[in-house]
């Protein structure tokens, strides 16, 4: 079902129009404002040097998005959306998870990256409205949505707090807030040797791109630091081996250097990557990053 320009000028805050970067063109269905990360104050994430291309971070968020297809659809039960209520995804990324959601909703898609979101308009979502705008102030009215949700955000946020908070704002009376998935990379499992000192170089990678790498250990304590009720939260199970894409070694390890290559001491590491690379391909392989979920509904 698709939502209108002019619904969406209904939920759209009228305090944030005629600023720069948000005027009324900008929240047509058609368009997306154009503003750079240094602008909305996102994380440092986008403004590192990074190998790959937006297809191929597409890919990725694929396969993530295949991690957590049950969970999505039992906690979507739970929200017992109707057809033609307002759901938004914050941080919508190349529409991975967007393009999923049942066509009766009408669901609106938030990011930062101008690229993901032109990637989602060209390849996946042409009729879903994208706004290009920061998690942290969203240029939406108070209870806007039905549903506000988020898929492996929170992670790069810089105040991930906020950004709950944020999003149970624009989210009706009676309706929920989801982080579908948060990983722990404290709490990861990597070997046999060498893959545990890598995965502590790219723990040290992703803190320096300026990532909560302890953020799934933390989202039950936000969730219910924000102003929502009857709040649930639980570990995913491990991944599927049934799904090529699901556990492809290929991919992860792709991720892996993709993150390890932004270091410093990323020369020093070669001798150690070289071991590792035949370790990761084997069968004796045993990689686990926990991730954690949470709902909560607004009073």
């Amino acid at each position: 079902m698709k939502i209108t320009a002019q619904e969406i000028n209904n939920v759209m805050a009228k305090s944030i129009l005629g600023l720069s970067g948000f005027h009324s063109a900008s929240i047509d269905v058609n368009q997306i404002s154009v503003k750079s990360p240094s602008q909305t104050g996102g994380s440092s994430r986008y403004n590192a040097l990074m190998q790959f291309s937006t297809s191929q971070w597409h890919t990725r968020y694929l396969q993530q998005a295949g991690w957590t297809r049950k969970l999505r659809t039992h906690l979507l039960e739970r929200v017992d959306l109707s057809p033609g209520e307002r759901i938004l995804e914050v941080g919508s990324g190349t529409g991975a998870v967007l393009a999923t959601m049942p066509a009766s909703y009408r669901a609106v898609g938030l990011d930062m990256d101008i690229s993901s979101l032109e990637f989602s308009r060209s390849h996946l979502i042409s009729s879903y409205p994208l706004v290009n705008a920061n998690a942290l102030a969203m240029p939406f009215k108070p209870q806007s949505f039905r549903l506000t949700y988020c898929h492996f955000l929170l992670l790069w946020v810089s105040n991930p707090r906020k950004a709950v908070a944020e999003m149970a704002r624009v989210t009706q009376r009676g309706g929920a807030v989801i982080a579908f998935a948060e990983p722990d990379y404290l709490s990861r499992v990597d070997a046999p040797a060498p893959l545990d000192i890598l995965a502590q170089h790219q723990n040290a990678s992703l803190r320096s791109q300026g990532a909560h790498i302890e953020i799934g250990q933390n989202l039950a304590s936000i969730f219910n630091s924000t102003n929502l009720v009857n709040v649930h939260t639980g570990t995913l199970e491990s991944p599927s081996n049934s799904n090529a894409l699901e556990d492809d070694p290929h991919l992860e390890w792709q991720v892996l250097q993709n993150d390890l290559v932004l270091l410093h001491n990323f020369s020093e590491l070669k001798d150690i990557i070289g071991s590792a690379r035949e370790v990761w391909h084997s069968s004796d392989r045993r990689t686990f990053i926990p991730c954690s979920y949470a709902i909560g509904f607004v009073p």
